[in-house]
């Protein structure tokens, strides 16, 4: 995440160009078995397309959180049933956020296998390629994600896909029991040149006539200054203290940004959403688009750890890089804790420290005054006993 994050600077800093992508945005996200024992591994495959950069995030797995390509696959081990999240977008300022569930708990092993690959993995738009998979203990296998229907438990299919994407098989035994693999075809949207040959060609006939070939014109490639990334994000890796109820966030003003867009999510607690949200198709804690300033207040939880990052926009709507901080708040005093603070801090505390300090001195004093007391005492005694009586 830091490599990307510095990757950005640096390519704002030499004025770095990069293709915007506009228009809505399409993007799904399956997991490879959505149903697995706890330790067990599954793959989380996505696929968008019309974007330029995707967000992943989790209600509960911090190993699912951070920027993503626009499209891939990713093998995780969840510890506990958890909702993944994949949000997706452009400079135009669309976006569009899937997500699948991963239910971990006590579930049969199964018996059933699938393993789907393609020849080749790479293609030019244009170009086919061919998926070939099969399968064990299978007796129906199901296509899902840029293919469709009832296949058998093995075999093979050319396909021709016009942009990056992901091809799903399912395959079901006897009882019930299932397995799923994806392949992901990368599609290069430039075509595939050859080099001509030259050969010899008889000459044409006198009343042959040779019409050239049409040239097509090439469309526009609309190229955006992407702006830098904001930098000097507070507060970052602090601990702030346990009665804190709302946190400023701060960042450093980007040049050229007209706005900023702002996330923030906690790490535990994720039942609500900031009432001044304005991006509904993101289902982070707080959201909003559109922010002309370079701080914002946000209401925050004692025990709680929060990530929160943020984008400059510009007055187009192309999007930063993401800046990424996190933050935590301690936990609330109990009370009993709190009442046992309180009285060893006034303990330990200077004026404490003198009043325990003329505690000692009188008591010091009143036992010196005792003991001289006593001596003088006895001494009377000692002169009473031995003077002659007076008549």
């Amino acid at each position: 995440m830091v490599a990307l994050l510095i990757s950005g600077v640096v390519n704002d800093v030499f004025t770095d160009y990069v293709l915007a992508a506009t228009g809505p945005v399409s993007v799904s996200l399956t997991a490879g078995n959505q149903n697995i024992n706890k330790g067990e591994k599954t793959t989380l495959n996505w696929n968008s397309t019309n974007a330029d950069s995707c967000m992943a995030h989790s209600n509960i797995q911090s190993q699912w959180f951070g920027i993503r390509n626009i499209s891939g696959n990713e093998s995780i081990t969840p510890t506990e049933t958890a909702t993944y999240y994949i949000t997706c977008g452009n400079s135009g300022g669309y976006s569009l956020t899937a997500q699948t569930k991963i239910t971990v708990g006590e579930f049969q092993t199964s018996n059933v296998s699938v393993n789907i690959t393609a020849n080749p993995e790479s293609i030019f738009r244009g170009e086919s390629t061919t998926l070939i998979w099969s399968s064990t203990n299978a007796v129906s296998c199901e296509a899902s994600g840029y293919w469709s229907g009832l296949k058998p438990p093995f075999g093979s299919e050319g396909v021709s896909p016009s942009t990056t994407v992901s091809y799903t098989l399912r395959c079901n035994n006897s009882a019930g029991q299932y397995a799923s693999d994806t392949q992901v075809i990368f599609v290069n949207p430039n075509p595939a040149t050859s080099v001509p040959t030259a050969t010899a060609s008889p000459a044409p006939a006198p009343t042959q006539t040779i019409t050239p070939p049409a040239i097509r014109p090439t469309a526009p490639v609309v190229r955006i200054l992407k702006l830098a990334a904001p930098t000097n994000l507070k507060p970052n890796s602090e601990t702030l203290a346990s009665d804190t109820k709302e946190a400023l966030l701060s960042w450093d003003a980007v040049k050229g940004a007209k706005s900023y867009a702002v996330r923030m999510d906690p790490k535990n607690k994720k039942n609500s959403r900031d009432e001044r949200n304005n991006c509904p198709d993101n289902p982070h804690y707080f959201c909003v688009n559109g922010f002309d300033s370079a701080s914002i207040k946000v209401r925050v939880e004692p025990d709680e750890t929060y990530n929160w990052w943020v984008h400059a926009v510009s007055a187009n709507g192309t999007f930063s890089d993401p800046a990424f901080a996190e933050f935590s708040i301690k936990a609330a005093k109990t009370e009993e804790g709190g009442i046992a603070g309180d009285f060893f801090a006034n303990i330990f505390s200077a004026a404490g420290s003198m009043i325990i300090g003329l505690v000692i001195l009188a008591f010091i004093l009143g036992y010196l005054w005792g003991k001289k007391r006593g001596v003088d005492q006895a001494k009377f005694a000692r002169e009473t006993r031995t003077s002659p009586l007076k008549i």
